[in-house]
């Protein structure tokens, strides 16, 4: 998905499809087995910046420890960035490398 957002070089639509549905498909995982190992969540930002504000202002993906936010949507008049993120347990004891 990393390369298929890099390759775009923005958010598409079939893009933010393909993220839904790979979001669906991690959650009925973890719903099958009782596991939430990975699990998904959504996040919404709100950007800065003055007049002329575009959805080009949001980060198509966003990395931090534990976690990697993919585009899915954006609303340039209240200047919001919608991702889905998938996302490691915050257990202290589980291994993040």
């Amino acid at each position: 998905m990393f390369l298929r957002y890099v390759a775009a070089g923005r958010s598409t639509k079939e893009l933010s499809h393909a993220v839904q549905k790979l979001s669906d498909d991690i959650d009925s995982w973890g719903d099958r087995w009782g596991l939430r190992d990975i699990r998904t969540t959504t996040k919404m930002v709100r950007q800065t910046g003055d007049g002329g504000w575009t959805c080009k202002n949001c980060e198509w993906i966003m990395v931090s420890r534990g976690r990697l936010c993919f585009l899915v949507g954006c609303d340039p008049e209240y200047k919001m960035c919608s991702y889905i993120c998938i996302e490691l347990p915050k257990d202290p004891d589980y291994p993040v490398s």
